[in-house]
């Protein structure tokens, strides 16, 4: 949960950017969430302002970026010991 608390990332924001990475569109994900493709884009928007990318896309790639170092980060310091 750490990369959705370093944007400020609301819990509805970050389900939105997770379901984007799992492959749904914002349709699917306004069905699931019972809530109108509007509201999305609207949190969509804000996503952006908030990681400072152009798309969300960039902003998927962003995240599972900072993911992949951590994991990385996380493995050699285990290694060392």
């Amino acid at each position: 949960n750490t990369w959705a608390a370093r944007y400020g990332l609301t819990p509805m924001e970050k389900d939105l950017l997770q379901g984007a990475a799992r492959g749904e569109n914002r349709a699917m994900t306004a069905q699931r969430r019972h809530r109108s493709t509007q509201t999305l884009k609207v949190q969509a928007a804000s996503i952006l302002r908030k990681t400072g990318d152009l798309s969300m896309h960039h902003a998927i790639e962003r995240i599972l970026r900072e993911l992949a170092f951590a994991n990385r980060a996380l493995w050699f310091r285990d290694s060392e010991h």
